[in-house]
């Protein structure tokens, strides 16, 4: 549950920040996904996939 719990907030800060750093260079008004609800469940799935391929790196 931990290396769960940590990937999780690695692949948000890093989902987070890459969408950040694209919007704000296409549109110069950057979009702050940690505070956006509704995009929760997208972002979920994109960290549930980090989580498995970190996994299966670890092993």
């Amino acid at each position: 549950m931990k290396t769960f719990l940590l990937g999780f907030a690695e692949g948000y800060f890093t989902v987070s920040l890459i969408i950040y750093i694209a919007t704000y260079l296409i549109l110069k008004n950057p979009i702050n996904t940690l505070f956006y609800p509704e995009i929760y469940p997208v972002l979920f799935g994109l960290f549930y996939l980090g989580y498995k391929v970190n996994k299966k790196q670890v092993e």
